[in-house]
């Protein structure tokens, strides 16, 4: 749909909604949530009430930094890790033996036996697994240290997920997730979401005393937050 000032819009009608919501999306769509029987010229005065809302929200997400190409898998190809570019390399071993990657320098190698699409992308996502649990594990045990936290609050499990909208996760039995894309962001937010979720095995909620605790960690952690946000496009997949 769209309105008068031409922003184009789609409605979304959902059973037992009670008001209206409006959403920009990460690739710059409208989105408006209603009830089911609400009245298309009502819904129409919302949108126009909130017409300065959305374009500055839709200028704000079309400035975040853009996603890198969708991959191929193939030589030249670009990765992030650490909020740093890597260039994809495949090296041919003469020996069969299953794909591995590794880093060096800026250059994502990997070497396999015949090379295929999709031994190449195993291989790489081999590699952001193991370097993401070691990566985590390093990052929550400080986190624990510095905390001075007790025993009883070690995590039972630290594990990778592809997860394709949030970053990280804490169960109640103490299970710790974190999305494989978060990889992709520079090394000082991987150590704010590594503290969120060490924060969230004392405190299952976003309350004042979680708060506290992640100022504890890191006084600067908001902005670190905000930091997040505005790269999340740019980390939107691996």
């Amino acid at each position: 749909m769209e309105s008068k000032r031409k922003v184009q819009y789609e409605v979304i009608r959902k059973k037992g909604k009670r008001r209206l919501t409006i959403r920009i999306t990460n690739d710059a769509r409208v989105l408006v949530c209603a009830p089911l029987r609400y009245p298309l010229g009502d819904l129409h005065t919302f949108v126009e009430a909130h017409q300065d809302w959305i374009e500055h929200n839709l200028q704000r997400v079309r400035n975040l930094p853009a996603p890198l190409p969708p991959h191929t898998y193939g030589p030249g190809d670009r990765f992030l890790l650490l909020g740093e570019e890597l260039v994809l390399e495949i090296q041919e071993k003469s020996i069969r033996s299953r794909a591995q990657a590794h880093v060096e320098g800026s250059r994502l190698i990997v070497a396999a036996y015949h090379p295929t699409k999709t031994s190449v992308q195993r291989a790489i996502a081999e590699f952001y697994t193991t370097y993401g649990e070691n990566l985590y594990r390093e990052a929550v045990g400080r986190w624990l240290e510095v905390l001075q936290l007790a025993p009883r609050f070690q995590p039972n499990s630290i594990t990778m997920v592809n997860y394709p909208t949030r970053m990280g996760c804490c169960t109640k039995d103490r299970r710790l997730r974190f999305a494989t894309r978060s990889l992709m962001l520079p090394k000082d937010l991987i150590e704010y979401l590594a503290l969120h979720e060490v924060a969230h095995m004392v405190h299952f909620n976003h309350g004042k005393e979680f708060k506290a605790l992640l100022t504890t960690g890191l006084p600067d952690w908001r902005e670190r937050q905000k930091a997040m946000t505005v790269l999340r496009n740019q980390t939107s997949r691996l």
